[in-house]
């Protein structure tokens, strides 16, 4: 979960960008991945270390012990069955960890996106 909340937080990334990420999107060693947005364009985003760290370990100690289902070899985030997340269930994770924390503010995946933006702004 911390992999894909880092992801959206200093991406900026919509859910369905999330979601659609494959492994070979990713290109830490340039510090940037590619995200194929609304209309199947594609872009490069920059990633910063602490995002490819929890993506890093995601990927070798949860990712490569899911038994993958055929077609989703590439997927980045899987859920437990080896599929392909849902925006569904990108909600759900969100939607529980907030819980959780207690927060008393009313969250979903874009409220990442808003953030991300507001920090760009702020910083010129």
């Amino acid at each position: 979960n911390r992999a894909m909340l880092e992801a959206l937080d200093s991406c900026g990334l919509r859910v369905s960008e999330l979601i659609n990420l494959k492994i070979s999107d990713l290109f830490f060693d340039e510090g940037f991945i590619k995200v194929t947005g609304k209309g199947d364009k594609q872009r490069f985003v920059p990633i910063v270390p602490t995002a490819q760290k929890y993506i890093t370990c995601y990927k070798n100690e949860v990712r490569n012990h899911l038994s993958i289902q055929k077609g989703h070899e590439d997927t980045l985030f899987l859920n437990r069955r080896g599929k392909q997340l849902t925006r569904a269930m990108i909600f759900t994770i969100i939607k529980q960890l907030a819980v959780k924390i207690n927060l008393d503010k009313t969250i979903s995946p874009h409220t990442f996106r808003h953030s991300f933006a507001t920090h760009l702004l702020e910083n010129g």
